[in-house]
């Protein structure tokens, strides 16, 4: 059975989110299968966050856009010299798995990197085993930009890492947006 597809609005992210519901997401093997945080403390998690936050670390809150409720993260760091961005996300609460929530999530994060950030080239790196993350990826228009052999270990066996982009089909910059230096 299909479950109801997830309406998704994205917010900055703040330090009040960082509650221990969100800290316990990092602590599940399901969620962080394909992630390098794992295990985080309140304080590594703030520290994080607030590490060049606005000017070259951009971090937003996925909600439920029809209760607010925080269900996960994105975020993009961006190299404005070469006007290209690296994206992550995370779904921590797993009621909105195979919900649509991390499409529409990559869909809206991808506009804001084009259209508020301006910059010029997003990409992700994934697990090439992350079948569903790939998926994930090209429903929102990514597509393969390279294929990097036995780069990742997991548990100390070589994985090949699969790098994604989007290219903004629009203009571009190579410095923050006015207000955000």
């Amino acid at each position: 059975m299909m479950k109801e597809r997830a309406e998704i609005a994205l917010r900055e992210l703040e330090d009040a989110d960082v509650t221990e519901r969100y800290l316990a997401w990092f602590r599940d093997p399901e969620v962080t299968k394909f992630l390098e945080s794992r295990d985080l403390t309140r304080d590594d998690v703030l520290r994080f966050i607030n590490d060049s936050r606005g000017k070259r670390r951009f971090i937003w809150a996925i909600c439920d856009a029809d209760t607010g409720l925080h269900i996960g993260n994105v975020k993009i760091d961006v190299n404005w010299k070469h006007s290209a961005g690296e994206l992550s996300l995370v779904i921590g609460d797993k009621d909105y798995w195979g919900r649509g929530a991390a499409t529409r999530t990559m869909q809206l994060a991808t506009e804001k990197a084009f259209t508020e950030l301006g910059i010029r080239k997003i990409r992700s790196g994934l697990y090439a085993d992350n079948h569903g993350s790939r998926k994930m990826l090209e429903r929102a228009g990514w597509r393969l930009d390279a294929l990097q052999r036995d780069e990742l270990l997991r548990d100390r066996t070589p994985v090949d890492r699969l790098i994604m982009c989007a290219f903004n089909p629009g203009e571009w910059r190579t410095q923050p947006p006015e207000g955000r230096a």
